[in-house]
Order: C-alpha cells, then structure tokens, then sequence
C-alpha cells in the first residue's frame, strides 16, 4: 500500500542514508524502508531484512500464523525476530526460540522469535528472518535499503524521481506498478514457458 515504491537496479541494496533523504522530499508524506544484507543465519546462507515497527504496517500486510500478531511488531526491540512460517518449521523453531545470525563482518548475534506469518508465495518482499531496523543497523556495519516505501502526493513524483536517479543503483516505481515491475521475470519465464510448450504441440 504505497503511492511509490524506490528498489535497488536488479534487487541490489541502495544506501540507507539515500532513503533516509528521500523522505524529506517535498510531498512525501511517510515513508518505511526494508533494509537487506546477507548473513548465516542458522548456520546457513541467507539473507535478514531489517524493518521499522512503527511504520511498516501502514505500507505492508502481515498475514499473521495462529499465535503471533501484530503485537509481535511492538514489541519487536532490538533483540527480537519475526519469522516466517516455512523458516520455523524447517528449524523446528517456536515463539521464545532464538535464530542465530553471523554477519560478513563477523559479528555474532540471538535473537528471540517474536512471531510467525505466512509470505506471498510469489515474490516476497522480506526475507525468511526479519530484525527491527534499530536491531539491523547495530549488527550490520554499512546497513542498505531493498526498499523504500513511500506514502506522497502525485506531484511528489518529479522531485522523487530527480531524487532517486542521483542515486545511480535504485529505481522509482509508482504503488500501482511496483507489482508487475517486480514480476517482470516470472512473466518473461512463463512466456518462454508456453512458447515451448506450443512447439512442443
């Protein structure tokens, strides 16, 4: 739910202090960003996605798993997690369990499972293990953006893209085209998809 969705060339993470700047922009109302590194989390590769619980809410929707809650954001601090429902099950983890996760740079931090919700099985915009962005910003030493998110009046559009285009690795897309932008390469792949499948016939 934004009017205008900013997301690093080719999925690669913006500097955070760039979407901090954005929200100064002239018209922009609120805005949230999804910061995004990776990690070994659990012993594994993958990827923490750090967010703010004071703002998240207004620009995406949880769908929360039997037992967490909206609740789990509040009181999320700087030592808490949400989780996906496919991470915890593959780990046998639940609420008060902690995830580890090791940084590039080597730092080591637990973190308390504080909910669980279930991700669009398409594209989803957060990863599997998802930290406040206090929480991310302490763990890791040059945080980036995936995403920001921006609530703006229409006439924000020109000095946002101005903006973002100063930025050299991020792009601006509007709230209602986001969703096909990000899909852009699972539709290609279908259509590479039905022609085979048409030779094939």
């Amino acid at each position: 739910r934004a009017d205008f969705v900013v997301a690093g060339d080719q999925e690669t993470p913006f500097r955070a202090a760039e979407g901090d700047r954005l929200a100064q922009v002239a018209g922009v109302q609120a805005a949230s960003h999804v910061r995004s590194d990776k990690a070994k989390v659990q012993g594994q590769d993958g990827d923490v996605t750090g967010i703010d619980p004071a703002t998240i809410e207004r620009f995406y929707r949880f769908d929360w798993a039997t037992g967490s809650s909206a609740k789990s954001l509040r009181i999320l601090g700087n030592d808490g997690a949400i989780v996906t429902d496919d991470f915890a099950d593959e780990h046998r983890l639940s609420v008060g369990d902690e995830v580890s996760v090791a940084t590039p740079s080597g730092k080591r931090r637990a973190y308390e499972i504080r909910g669980f919700y279930e991700p669009p099985a398409i594209s989803p915009l957060l990863s599997q293990v998802s930290i406040s962005q206090e929480a991310f910003d302490a763990t890791f030493p040059e945080p980036k953006n995936k995403y920001s998110f921006i609530a703006a009046d229409d006439g924000a559009q020109r000095a946002l893209r101005t903006a973002v285009d100063g930025f050299g690795d991020a792009k601006l897309h509007t709230g209602e085209a986001f969703p096909k932008d990000v899909t852009k390469s699972i539709a290609t792949f279908l259509m590479m998809l039905y022609v085979l499948l048409a030779f094939s016939v």
